[in-house]
């Protein structure tokens, strides 16, 4: 469905973008700090960054964390709590100078590409009444 509205936005108002909305498991920050709050009250530990030392033991990444024999986790090793979050995601590398996303100015809802050519809307609110009222822009 994603692919198919991007391909529309693209085709019908000329939005191109080099980012999409994809799920992300991302390391739960205030899972770990939660726990460690929690071990901080079981056991006393005056030590504030003692919970970081746990999972910076081994060098390298997450992933290298684990075993070479299956895929199984090291035993020296906690499992980082992770959770999906939704974010954006470069479709291929950005370089400088890239273009990320491009927007047409008429295909953005707004007043003056919306209201003011409406029939009814605008004489309640297009320019004349925003004048009127007192609602002008300086921008506009």
């Amino acid at each position: 469905e994603y692919d198919a509205y991007m391909h529309w936005c693209e085709a019908v108002l000329g939005i191109r973008s080099v980012v999409e909305i994809k799920e992300i498991e991302y390391v739960d920050h205030l899972q770990i700090l939660w726990q460690e709050n929690e071990n901080e009250a079981l056991y006393d530990t005056p030590n504030e960054f003692e919970w970081l030392q746990e999972y910076s033991k081994n060098s390298g990444t997450v992933h290298e964390h684990l075993n070479q024999k299956g895929g199984a986790k090291s035993q020296t090793q906690p499992e980082l709590p992770t959770k999906m979050v939704r974010g954006l995601v470069a479709k291929h590398d950005v370089s400088v100078g890239d273009i990320v996303i491009s927007i047409p100015l008429y295909s953005l809802l707004s007043v003056p590409s919306t209201i003011d050519h409406d029939p009814v809307l605008s004489r309640i609110l297009g320019p004349k009444a925003r004048e009127q009222y007192g609602w002008t822009d300086t921008l506009e």
